[in-house]
């Protein structure tokens, strides 16, 4: 075999063998870079009678904390909490998350008074979440929730 045949073989190998290195470190590095967001918990409380006092309305506290995971900050766009019916917060503003670092969210729901027990069906209320972010979307599908309750995590 000439030299220059054999020089030609070793350059495409090479070529071929650089190309493929590359376009897997590309892949990992997008991957890496990517963020993700994980809905460590959801709690919800609902009071509207405590030590003997009774409220006027019915209030139900949401507790969400959410880690990044990722070595990207993510932004959270919108917010959902249903608890009986579709409530945006009305105090909801973005909020950015930074890379490997956790978030916790405290909402308060308010109902008037006997309104919840006209949103439940059989007693039961109907709870879920949903949050969409710089990446993707996290949802809790509505679970059916025992009003009675006054503590449950999704």
């Amino acid at each position: 075999m000439e030299p220059e045949l054999i020089l030609g073989i070793i350059g495409t190998f090479t070529g071929i063998i650089g190309t493929i290195t590359g376009l897997i470190s590309l892949i990992w590095l997008i991957n890496k870079n990517k963020s993700k967001l994980k809905l460590e918990r959801a709690h919800f409380h609902h009071y509207g009678k405590a030590d003997g006092i009774s409220y006027s309305q019915d209030n139900v506290k949401v507790t969400i904390v959410l880690r990044n995971l990722g070595h990207r900050s993510t932004t959270i766009d919108s917010l959902w909490i249903t608890f009986g019916s579709v409530n945006t917060p009305s105090s909801f503003k973005e909020i950015t998350i930074p890379a490997s670092s956790s978030k916790i969210l405290d909402y308060t729901l308010i109902f008037e008074k006997g309104e919840l027990k006209r949103l439940s069906e059989n007693g039961k209320i109907n709870v879920g979440l949903h949050i969409i972010h710089t990446f993707g979307d996290i949802r809790r599908k509505d679970k059916k929730v025992p009003l009675e309750n006054e503590d449950y995590n999704l």
